[in-house]
């Protein structure tokens, strides 16, 4: 795909003698060899107020403007910068360069009014340029599957589990637990491995704070989920309110911990518990699909969850789950 290419100085006069002229915008961009869209942009920047003729002095000051922007931008980020040493440092975290960008923001203000870094924009092509980026650390590891329709209505008309229909659906939640305004209000789901591989990881999101848990089980029974979630809750001292799991029969003893309230999802409805389908996607940067999950440590696993809770998030305003859910709740004891 070619890339954007700014206007230059004899494209604007060009712009002001064919708009003088009373040509379209279409037939400017036509003899111009550029998009529409561009010219119209440039003919509505270049105007004092509405309706105005398009100004070319103003027009050639505001672009030399924005390319001295630009240069000061670039040179901000010159390799012998200390914003260099510390965004770099975030990368080794394998933070995203957004990731690593907003937590060094955040970390700025909290000092102090400070001078603005660099774009994010900005910092993507320098990245890209010097090989920051390793491409085949983050492969994309999602599959997609079709159905039809009717094969879809035909799914999710199957009876539900026997133990879905003794628990209030997902649609009854109230408003404060919909809304994602109390912590502690999990999802929960399993990753698959091979399918030859009894092992499965379960994974527990936080809806308001984003913490995960994730376990390792060599045997994925609804009695090891209900153990390894009553230890979670029991070594972390962890007030969970409610879990929304999906109807597989794995999590058919959750109903059974009095102090949870289980709203689960309707069958093939994975929209209803986003979060952690989204964190399962992160997990499958570490967890590639088809690896045998009988082969992982629980060494390896605690890394991921570590990873995980530390990361800065875009949705926490550049905080990590682990840091916002100390502030919530102090009391909640947590994994080094």
């Amino acid at each position: 795909m070619k890339r954007y290419t700014h206007l230059q100085s004899d494209q604007l006069s060009a712009i002001s003698a064919l708009s003088k002229a009373g040509l379209s915008c279409a037939a400017i961009a036509a003899q111009l060899k550029r998009s529409p869209s561009t010219v119209w942009r440039e003919l509505r920047r270049a105007c004092a107020f509405a309706g105005a003729p398009y100004c070319l002095r103003s027009a050639k000051k505001d672009r030399a403007q924005k390319q001295r922007a630009s240069a000061v931008n670039a040179r901000c980020y010159a390799l012998d910068n200390p914003d260099f040493a510390a965004l770099q440092a975030r990368l080794t975290q394998q933070h995203s360069l957004a990731q690593a960008h907003g937590a060094l923001t955040r970390e700025r203000l909290e000092c102090g009014p400070i001078k603005a870094l660099p774009s994010r924009s900005t910092l993507y092509r320098v990245a890209e340029a010097l090989g920051w980026i390793n491409r085949e650390r983050y492969p994309s590891m999602r599959l997609r599957r079709y159905h039809t329709k009717a094969s879809t209505r035909t799914r999710a008309q199957r009876a539900p589990n026997a133990w879905v229909s003794h628990c209030p659906g997902v649609a009854e939640r109230p408003l404060e637990l919909t809304a994602r305004l109390r912590p502690l209000c999990m999802e929960i789901d399993t990753i698959v491995g091979r399918k030859t591989d009894c092992a499965r990881l379960v994974v527990a999101v936080c809806r308001h704070t984003r913490y995960t848990m994730i376990g390792l089980l060599k045997h994925c029974t609804a009695r090891a989920v209900e153990r390894w979630l009553r230890q979670r809750m029991r070594e972390q001292k962890l007030p969970l309110v409610c879990l929304i799991p999906d109807q597989g029969s794995e999590f058919a003893r959750l109903p059974k911990i009095k102090s949870l309230t289980v709203y689960p999802c309707q069958p093939h409805r994975p929209w209803q518990k986003p979060t952690v389908e989204n964190t399962n996607g992160l997990i499958r940067h570490y967890v590639p699909k088809g690896q045998m999950i009988s082969h992982l440590t629980p060494e390896f696993v605690a890394y991921i969850e570590q990873q995980l809770n530390n990361r800065p998030r875009l949705c926490l305003n550049w905080e990590s789950p682990r840091a916002l859910l100390s502030r919530l709740l102090p009391a909640v004891v947590h994994f080094v």
